[in-house]
């Protein structure tokens, strides 16, 4: 008879399993339009970063985990294609943030709306009895998600910590069922 740790083990073994396969499945379909686009994963990265706001290079370098001139150059390139641009603070011109575009914007929409309808595609592979298992687990797998990152910012210096944004899904009122169960938990 296993116990409690060996159960657990066991489970997150199979749980790291199957995301995976989930992984290796979604990005083994690749939109046509990703690769119309011809985006870089980090580049995906920091449109989608930039969507939560304006942010110094600094900031785009870390959550990238990479140096500035790696970071510069990437940014360079988004501003190549009109996806981003950057802006002077108005109280110091020293200060050069970085923003996106209208374009910029209109593209991570796309990338939503295409998450979205690839999401749904596999919701509406399932059976009710399967939706009745799958959605409340991944409600918990949100919740969890969230844990960690509150986890993950209290143990950052408080000027360090970047705003809490709400874990974004879909367009359906599901980003602010989730924002206000994440500040509840």
């Amino acid at each position: 008879m296993e116990n409690t740790h060996e159960r657990r083990q066991k489970l997150i073994g199979q749980f790291v399993g199957s995301m995976d396969q989930w992984t290796a499945i979604r990005r083994s379909k690749s939109p046509r339009t990703w690769t119309d686009l011809q985006l870089t994963m980090p580049q995906l990265r920091t449109l989608m970063f930039l969507s939560q706001g304006s942010k110094r290079m600094s900031e785009i370098s870390t959550y990238l985990d990479r140096g500035m001139p790696s970071a510069t150059s990437m940014i360079d390139r988004l501003v190549s294609k009109s996806f981003v641009e950057r802006v002077e603070d108005p109280n110091d011109r020293r200060v050069v943030a970085c923003q996106l575009t209208t374009s910029g914007r209109d593209m991570v929409e796309q990338f939503n709306r295409m998450d979205h309808m690839r999401s749904e595609a596999i919701a509406n592979g399932l059976t009710v009895d399967e939706l009745e298992i799958v959605a409340p687990a991944m409600e918990v797998l949100v919740r969890a998600i969230a844990r960690m990152r509150r986890q993950d910012q209290a143990q950052q210096p408080v000027e360090d910590q970047p705003e809490q944004q709400p874990i974004i899904l879909d367009d359906q009122g599901i980003r602010e069922r989730i924002a206000v169960e994440a500040a509840g938990s």
